[in-house]
């Protein structure tokens, strides 16, 4: 049996720096990271990213090096 969600049920968790909502809470605490100047910075070029397994991902995809 479905369960339809009513509009009030959907996107209940605001950030509380700029108010985007999320369905999820673990969602929005991975998005309130992108808030502080947390960086990882890749060694071989200037990319910054704001999670290490981005960082890990863009280091196999463009420089063809595994971590």
């Amino acid at each position: 049996m479905k369960i339809a969600l009513d509009a009030s049920s959907v996107g209940r968790y605001p950030c509380d720096i700029c108010g985007k909502v999320y369905r999820q809470a673990g969602t929005r605490n991975r998005h309130k990271k992108n808030h502080f100047n947390v960086s990882f910075k890749c060694w071989m070029c200037p990319s910054e990213f704001s999670r290490r397994y981005t960082l890990q991902n863009h280091i196999r995809d463009i420089h063809g090096m595994l971590m």
